[in-house]
């Protein structure tokens, strides 16, 4: 539903080149395999661009270090997760690649001021963060401001994702949630209810079951980037399968014949590779993919500003 790592791991390459970085390490959440496949993944670039004679090998930064994965406790309780942070910062690398699971962001930040307080005084290892789309930049960051010194080189990589588009999104669950609210029984027994519902609306109200606990402003809820790419999917597959069924099935009357003749490959290489301009629900950028299937990457690099 997003672009590749692949082209995430490109991106971050051409961050490490472009400030001439040459040792590093990934950091990771325990249980997850992300950090260490990104890893992989940036290994791999290196060693083509290196093979291919690329132009910004004319230095020689090419032959960047990347080592182990630091890997977080799940547990932000643990000991562990204070010893880990307490390496970020004596560690002697250029840079850190971060590929946290989101809801390790916050408790590191956490963990890193109470180092700081502990220490009495400002610590002055300044850590050069790059960030992947794991680590959300709509948390509130403004109590982190006391350690804002030590992130000022970092820099976050999202999916750019239009301001309309999640705008959009916001009014139509507001929309959803003032219409249940309206006439609960109705809402109910409509064919279209929404079977996730009650799960959103437990998350973002804290009400123990469906009612009305007061919150009904849907206002500050946050829409994560990756919400745009993935409507885009359901758009894309819904149009193409709807062409494709049209075309080698046009008599209506027999419903069994898609199940008769789908030729999956043929459907991938004529119709999803085949998308072009096709309009999303939300938003003005246009529905389309490379030669590969996948969406055109469009990342935003970003610095923190706290």
């Amino acid at each position: 539903t997003v672009w590749s790592d692949d082209i995430l791991a490109e991106t971050i390459t051409d961050i490490i080149y472009n400030f001439h970085l040459t040792s590093l390490k990934t950091l990771g959440t325990s249980g997850s395999d992300n950090s260490k496949t990104l890893t992989e993944k940036i290994l791999e670039v290196k060693d083509k661009r290196i093979d291919s004679n690329s132009p910004e090998h004319d230095h020689d930064h090419e032959n960047f270090s990347l080592c182990d994965v630091v890997e977080f406790p799940k547990n932000q309780n643990s000991s562990g997760f204070e010893e880990v942070t307490q390496h970020i910062l004596d560690s002697l690398v250029d840079a850190y690649v971060v590929a946290l699971k989101a809801d390790t962001k916050l408790p590191f930040l956490d963990k890193l001021k109470e180092i700081q307080k502990k220490s009495g005084s400002n610590l002055t290892r300044r850590l050069q963060l790059i960030s992947t789309d794991t680590w959300d930049i709509s948390d509130d960051l403004d109590e982190y401001t006391e350690i804002a010194h030590l992130l000022i080189n970092s820099i976050t990589i999202v999916e750019d994702s239009s301001d309309e588009s999640k705008n959009a999104t916001r009014v139509h669950i507001q929309n959803i949630v003032n219409e249940y609210f309206r006439d609960s029984q109705k809402f109910r027994d409509s064919k279209t209810q929404n079977p996730w519902f009650e799960e959103f609306w437990r998350a973002v109200s804290n009400c123990p079951k469906l009612q009305n606990c007061g919150k009904r402003d849907l206002a500050d809820f946050k829409i994560d980037s990756k919400v745009e790419n993935v409507m885009n999917t359901v758009v894309l597959y819904a149009k193409t399968f709807g062409k494709y069924k049209r075309e080698k099935c046009p008599d209506k009357a027999d419903k069994t014949c898609i199940y008769k003749i789908f030729d999956g490959q043929d459907y991938f290489d004529n119709y999803i590779l085949n998308t072009k301009d096709i309009k999303p629900l939300f938003g003005k950028n246009r529905i389309g993919l490379d030669c590969h299937g996948d969406s055109m990457p469009m990342y935003s690099a970003l610095i923190p500003l706290l």
